[in-house]
């Protein structure tokens, strides 16, 4: 349902941005008995920029979400292969080749996003198609680019790196700027490709083609996912993609227009609520800072904002402080975790080449794709419990 009234009023919380964690954050509170609007600008299904991994704790965080288990996802068309097997190579030479107690699975975005909207609608959310353009948490209010303005007790932000919701917390712009890194992608068809890429059924990871970064290679049906995310420097990222490419020998003709996105890569928001406003997902800069997962955190941050809210409405205590306490309590360890780790390996680079990489690898065996998968924590590799709900 779409409300176009020039006066949508009434609303007892507003979700800006319809992705992962709006949509999860708009169920929730629409199955808590709340009157709901999600806001996005985008018509869906739309295209998403996005490697589509993943992870173990991905998967459970969709089933606690949204009752989607593995299966479903299969028949609905969102996940179409899986792989337990990994290489990880500094350039064209293997560091590391295993695999993992768990697969990663392949998915469309695509599909992914326009699902979750539509068992948030299900709920009984309100799908509203608009730009927010304005934020003001004082009167519990969001302006559209189209001259609406609604208004909702709480509102959550859940509308990506480039925010505009975020705005109203007024972060600090430079430590925003300085973890912002660039993120670029591009799908090449399999055919014409030369084997074994063409035959590729496991993802690939490569570094060593920028400083703080990776590039990728993740399989799909009919196509590859070739990117590259990193902190920015002064080499521009498409320069490193284009040389990334030449050394997975993809021909000039192959290679489609590059389509890129800034990443949240080490810059979350300690504080992503203050009082009726809460930010989730991207728009909280809750990305993974080693690998830039996103989709868990995002999944995560969006079902915590709606317990939180809910639990406002029952008199439980104050959102924003509620929000603050979920976020300590279960992301933000693995973020400080997984941003310390990335800085030493950094400097172990930087001081010793890509040989201290290998043998962490080798090292950590198992127990690192068990971090990775959410059984256990970047903080010393212990066994992590997950609040779900």
């Amino acid at each position: 349902m779409d409300r176009s009234d020039n006066n949508p009023g009434g609303f007892d919380a507003l979700v800006v941005g319809a992705g992962p964690a709006g949509s999860a954050a708009a169920r929730t509170l629409a199955l808590g008995g709340l009157r709901v609007a999600l806001m996005d600008r985008a018509l869906f299904p739309r295209p998403k920029l996005c490697g589509g991994l993943l992870t173990k704790k991905t998967l459970r965080a969709l089933d606690a979400a949204f009752g989607l288990c593995r299966e479903a996802l299969v028949e609905q068309g969102v996940i179409f292969g899986q792989s337990d097997a990994f290489s990880l190579y500094h350039r064209d030479r293997l560091l590391h080749s295993g695999t993992a107690p768990f697969p990663f699975h392949f998915a469309s975005r695509s599909a992914m996003d326009h699902l979750l909207l539509r068992k948030a609608v299900e709920a009984g959310a309100e799908l509203v198609q608009a730009r927010a353009i304005d934020c003001n948490p004082q009167r519990g209010t969001v302006a559209t680019e189209d001259g609406r303005t609604f208004q909702a007790r709480f509102i959550i932000g859940a509308d990506g790196a480039n925010s505009r919701v975020r705005r109203a917390l007024q972060p600090d712009k430079n430590r925003w700027r300085c973890n912002l890194a660039d993120s670029i992608e591009l799908r090449i068809p399999r055919d014409g490709l030369a084997s074994p890429l063409r035959d590729l059924q496991k993802p690939l990871l490569h570094l060593g083609f920028n400083k703080a970064g990776y590039g990728w290679v993740f399989p799909n049906p009919e196509h590859l996912v070739i990117g590259m995310c990193g902190l920015r420097e002064k080499r521009p990222l498409r320069a490193s993609l284009q040389e990334y490419l030449d050394t997975l020998h993809i021909r000039t003709e192959q290679r489609p227009p590059m389509q890129g996105h800034p990443l949240p890569y080490g810059n979350w928001l300690k504080i992503s609520g203050k009082g009726p406003l809460l930010l989730a997902g991207d728009a909280a800069g809750l990305v993974e800072p080693t690998l830039g997962e996103g989709i868990f955190y995002a999944l995560m941050s969006g079902k915590y904002a709606a317990l939180s809210v809910l639990d406002q409405v029952r008199n439980l205590g104050s959102a924003d402080a509620l929000y603050r306490r979920r976020l300590e309590r279960n992301l933000f360890p693995e973020l400080k975790a997984s941003n310390m780790l990335r800085k030493i390996l950094l400097t172990a680079v930087r001081v010793h080449g890509y040989a201290p990489v290998s043998l962490f690898l080798k090292a950590g065996g198992s127990k690192l794709a068990e971090m990775v998968h959410g059984e256990r924590s970047y903080a010393l590799l212990r066994r992590k419990r997950w609040e779900w709900d």
